[in-house]
């Protein structure tokens, strides 16, 4: 009797063990967790076999991924550029608005708030981590027109925080997905002169952007947008959302859209200022709290008029800096950055 006793107990406890922890969301729903263990999409593949996972299948399965061909992106060796630690604490910040998840590429649910979505579990947050990293070092290795244009991860994660708090389940009305891509930003990148950094991640061989490029090429067949009159005939309008927040395609699209608009805008700020102000002094941090502010109310092109008076009534670019850090859309990013530090438990550096 004991020993059967002594047995129900382990049993208990290694079960218990194996159970992932929600974060936020419904422990019921493990859509996000299941996914993650169960697909065979190669993006997901690769992030198993970086971070040890197993399938549902018991293997690490990963013959086709960059890092088994290469070696040289495996994150149990190297540190991510934006810290876990960090995108669990903008998790966990309290983001309102519409929610939509998807599985299998279609839509399962809508819901509002923190608790009444999908489990987020550890396993999320280091996918999310796994993307990011993946994301960052691939634009950062790209030359386009024989220009970089250096990206920052506390300015990757500043906008991403600001934008969704890293919800990449989030579809409000101006915006989807983490990237919260509007309509004009969607085109701007897919088919305006913004696409040029996309062209170049089809392009190029560093292996960060191996499978960026695949979700691209796919982009060309469907012209991407929000507007569903602008989908090809027969597609199902209802499942246009997972285009940007399905775990597989959608997550990586919207951050690879966020990063190809924010690297347009800021290389955009660059030739005004350089043709401006031809004898300014000024750092690619500056550059970057500029390209930042466009996503304020005033917009890319409308945030000039205050970028004009910062210049004019500024003595040195330290000044310049501290006017432009007084600007309420950057104050209330600082805000939300210390929030996610704290809900972080301090363990957030960035």
């Amino acid at each position: 009797m004991f020993k059967k006793v002594f047995s129900f107990f382990i049993i208990t406890i290694i079960s218990y063990a194996e159970v992932p922890v929600c974060l936020k969301g419904k422990f019921s729903n493990q859509s996000f967790h299941n996914e993650l263990l169960s697909s065979s999409d190669k993006l997901i593949e690769e992030f198993r076999y970086a971070y040890g996972v197993k399938s549902t299948t018991g293997q690490l399965g990963c013959t086709q991924c960059s890092v088994v061909s290469t070696g040289k992106y495996d994150l149990k060796i190297q540190t991510p550029a934006i810290p876990k630690e960090c995108i669990q604490g903008a998790l966990l910040r309290k983001v309102g608005g519409a929610n939509s998840y998807c599985r299998d590429n279609k839509l399962a649910g809508v819901f509002n708030g923190d608790r009444s979505g999908p489990c987020v579990t550890q396993e999320v947050v280091n996918y999310t981590s796994f993307l990011s990293s993946k994301v960052l070092n691939c634009f950062n290795s790209l030359n386009v027109g024989g220009k970089t244009i250096p990206l920052s991860a506390s300015t990757f994660f500043s906008k991403i925080n600001a934008e969704s708090g890293f919800n990449f389940t989030s579809n409000h009305v101006g915006g989807v997905g983490i990237g919260q891509m509007t309509s004009i930003a969607i085109k701007e990148v897919n088919q305006g002169s913004a696409r040029k950094f996309l062209r170049a991640i089809t392009k190029s061989t560093d292996t960060s952007c191996q499978t960026f490029g695949n979700i691209i090429k796919e982009d060309e067949s469907v012209k991407i947008n929000r507007s569903s009159s602008l989908r090809s005939k027969g597609t199902d309008i209802k499942n246009h959302i997972c285009e940007w927040t399905s775990l597989n395609r959608g997550v990586p699209r919207s951050m690879v859209y966020s990063l190809g608009y924010f690297a347009y805008i800021k290389s955009l700020n660059a030739n005004y200022l350089k043709k401006k102000w031809p004898k300014l002094t000024i750092d690619d941090e500056f550059l970057d709290q500029v390209s930042l502010l466009a996503y304020s109310n005033s917009g890319p092109f409308g945030m000039r008029s205050a970028l004009k008076q910062i210049i004019s009534s500024s003595r040195s670019l330290q000044e310049m800096k501290a006017a432009i850090n007084r600007k309420s859309y950057l104050v209330a990013n600082k805000k939300r950055l210390q929030s996610a530090k704290k809900l972080s438990g301090g363990k957030c550096q960035i």
